[in-house]
């Protein structure tokens, strides 16, 4: 099965493939990104985000929600073991996907784009001292990364607890947009 984004949402080709307990592997494909989506018997049991297994599976599934346009085509099987699998079920992981995204879009407006560089701000006024753990955290993510996007790759839990971080790093004068 092949199709468009734009014609059947991620979110209700998912509901359909779990009602009808598809097993196989759902490859999603944007101009600049790409997901894949382990199914099995309508579970899903993982994801992977541009091939990258650093980023936890929940993570990458609920990225991969997010993708509003690209095609999507629905692979056979693959053989072996699923590392990292996901112990919710679909409906449920929608629901937290969803609200994940809805969190994670709030903060955004408030944020460069996510592939765009930033980094840490020279010279630095504002104490490093001031920081608490989890900002420095951020902070280490977002110079090892260099955007936004893949400070997020970097740091476990959630994408949106992350953005408010980094966007109380820029408000705060530690990072800047490049």
């Amino acid at each position: 099965m092949t199709g468009s984004i734009g014609e059947v949402p991620l979110p209700d080709l998912l509901q359909l493939f779990s009602a009808s307990k598809k097993t196989g592997v759902l490859v999603i494909t944007t101009e600049t990104q790409s997901g894949r989506i382990v199914l099995e018997e309508g579970r899903v049991v993982h994801a992977v985000l541009d091939g990258r297994e650093e980023v936890p599976p929940v993570k990458a599934f609920c990225r991969i929600l997010s993708y509003n346009e690209g095609t999507f085509d629905m692979e056979p099987p693959h053989e072996g073991s699923v590392p990292d699998e996901i112990g919710m079920s679909t409906e449920g992981l929608l629901m937290e996907a969803m609200r994940q995204l809805d969190e994670l879009r709030r903060v955004q407006e408030n944020l460069p784009p996510f592939s765009a560089p930033i980094g840490l701000t020279t010279p630095l006024r504002a104490k490093l001292r001031d920081l608490i753990s989890d900002e420095l955290d951020v902070l280490q993510a977002v110079i090892n990364g260099g955007t936004i996007e893949e400070a997020l790759n970097l740091l476990p839990g959630h994408d949106y607890e992350a953005a408010e971080v980094i966007e109380r790093l820029l408000r705060s004068g530690y990072l800047s947009a490049r």
